[in-house]
């Protein structure tokens, strides 16, 4: 048994996490926090307020979980949030096509329907479950579809990250911080993706919790008036160069250096890096430092 098998059966035993439903078969993809876990959750929702709302003055709001057809049309979900699908014709099962092909063959991550399609029936891939014969591959949307109101009603989707609630007010925001720049909003809550086929415990849900932050800046104001407090903090910084060249391991860097070099763009963007990092040391993420040291 791996680390990660050993600690997520330690969870499991202990209380912190467990499949939802299990008294009636369960659903993949679904999971309910125990007392530790809850606790736990709380802890860390609490920390991260200390960082942004009470630390940068971020503005934290709640907005809802379902929103309307046109909102997710504006943002490019209802037609591009979507994962390249295949069925099995044997017993119905769907798959995520890319990954199936990965298990058997280079591709590009841009790659086609049509191209999954043929490197499908090129490798040979079969259904892993039953090892029947796998379809053309489709797209499905990721959302979950709902109706607002009784009879046709007004369509609706769960949303698939918390971001929405946060433009869709920018101009109410806006007025709460006084018509100027910048401003941060903070928010925690759920999310919804109705994935295709979660196979990897927690790491990927249907419905999970998300704490995000946007920065709304002027484009052409983009220095931060504290960024003197974490330039000379070291952080692991993988170059873009090196990212598209797939070479290369994070080392690390001073933010002021890498500000300098344009590794990172602008104070801003490294401050928030900075504050972002410090965040994961606190909740206990220290093992990469140790393992590069």
């Amino acid at each position: 048994m791996n680390l990660t098998d050993a600690t997520y059966d330690l969870c499991l035993k202990r209380g912190f996490f467990y499949p939802s439903f299990e008294l009636y078969g369960g659903a993949s993809g679904f999971y309910d926090y125990g007392p530790l876990g809850a606790a736990t959750k709380r802890r860390i929702e609490n920390l991260w307020r200390r960082v942004w709302v009470t630390g940068e003055g971020f503005f934290e709001i709640d907005a809802a979980t379902v929103g309307l057809e046109d909102v997710f049309r504006a943002s490019g979900h209802l037609g591009a949030f979507e994962d390249p699908t295949t069925d099995c014709q044997a017993c119905g099962l769907s798959f995520r096509a890319d990954h199936l092909v990965k298990e058997k063959a280079e591709i590009r991550n841009d790659a086609s329907y049509s191209e999954l399609t043929e490197a499908i029936r090129a490798n040979n891939v079969k259904c892993p479950e039953c090892g029947g014969a796998l379809g053309e591959v489709y797209g499905f949307n990721l959302m979950f579809r709902t109706t607002i109101g009784p009879g046709k009603g007004r369509t609706g989707y769960l949303r698939p990250e918390t971001a929405q609630g946060m433009f869709y007010a920018f101009q109410r925001l806006l007025r709460a911080a006084r018509e100027g720049l910048p401003f941060g909003v903070a928010q925690v809550g759920r999310a919804y993706r109705n994935e295709i086929s979660p196979r990897q415990g927690m790491m990927r849900l249907r419905e999970f919790n998300q704490m995000e932050v946007e920065l709304f800046v002027h484009p052409e104001q983009k220095r931060h008036p504290r960024f003197a407090e974490v330039a000379q903090a070291a952080v692991p910084l993988l170059s873009a160069d090196a990212q598209k060249a797939g070479a290369g391991e994070p080392a690390p860097m001073r933010l002021g250096d890498a500000v300098e070099r344009r590794v990172i763009a602008h104070e801003l963007l490294a401050y928030c890096i900075a504050r972002t990092y410090q965040f994961l040391l606190a909740v206990g993420l220290n093992w990469y430092v140790r393992a590069m040291q």
